[in-house]
């Protein structure tokens, strides 16, 4: 409100100007092998800046959580790391089509046991960016000069060094980056895997059955830390993140005709 104390209260701040800029090297490795078994493998390691972004400027939905534009008067001071920042990547997908009893001697071992597929995807990757705030979404902590913040031995209740950063003045803006630059979330370990076999029946029919279990390790990824640093859960990490969820295996039948 400092350029108009004629005014009791001010509404505005709502320009789309945000910007970004993205960097990455990307690797695909393909590789068919004998007995049936393809693997599929990428790899990428990126980097993403953008500024001026959050509630007000290149107002994003249904992503991590950011704080908003803090002084609007200068925009340059926004640039950061993006929320949406994920360093490194790897998806690796592994098919095997099972060579077991396709010559048996019997119809009904190759009609039971023969034909089987096997299906892996196993996705590691880097954490979530941490947007740090101080009372509200639009104000940011101080960070606390020589203090370093990360965390001797990062635990769920101290995942970055809280004592690098402290509450602003009154009437002041806090000097925070938008992000912490050198400090993510947990990182994701996810593998899923299905088995399935298609049973012809007939000619014209055939019968689909398929066993499928998301994250089959049930490894648990942690969800972002507390970013409020005048809250007492503040780099607490209290729940876990939506995604993966945990194992759910299902089995499916499917008719085909």
């Amino acid at each position: 409100m400092l350029p108009y104390p004629q005014y009791a209260g001010l509404s505005g701040g709502w320009t789309y100007n945000g910007n970004s800029i993205y960097h990455a090297f990307a690797l695909k490795i393909e590789k068919r092998f004998s007995q049936g078994f393809t693997i599929l493998a990428s790899y990428t390691i990126s980097k993403l800046i953008d500024a001026a972004v959050g509630p007000g400027g290149a107002l994003r939905t249904n992503g991590p959580p950011e704080t908003g534009i803090v002084n609007w008067y200068n925009l340059s001071a926004e640039r950061s790391k993006s929320i949406y920042d994920i360093p490194q990547r790897v998806i690796f997908t592994g098919l095997w089509e099972m060579p077991f009893f396709k010559r048996a001697p019997h119809a009904w071992q190759r009609q039971i046991f023969g034909g089987w597929n096997a299906n892996g995807i196993l996705t590691l990757q880097s954490g979530q960016t941490i947007a740090l705030q101080s009372g509200s979404a639009s104000q940011r902590p101080n960070t606390v000069p020589g203090v370093n913040d990360m965390a001797a031995s990062q635990t769920l209740t101290q995942w970055f060094n809280t004592a690098a950063f402290a509450p602003p003045a009154p009437f002041t803006y806090g000097n925070a980056s938008r992000t912490i630059p050198n400090v993510m979330s947990d990182g994701m370990f996810d593998l899923d895997f299905s088995l399935y076999k298609t049973f012809l029946i007939t000619e014209r029919f055939k019968f689909t059955l398929k066993g499928e279990a998301y994250n089959l390790t049930n490894t648990p990824t942690f969800d972002v830390p507390g970013r409020d640093v005048t809250s007492q859960t503040f780099g607490v990490v209290s729940a876990t993140a939506l995604n993966p969820r945990p194992r759910a295996v299902q089995l499916s039948m499917r008719l085909t005709f």
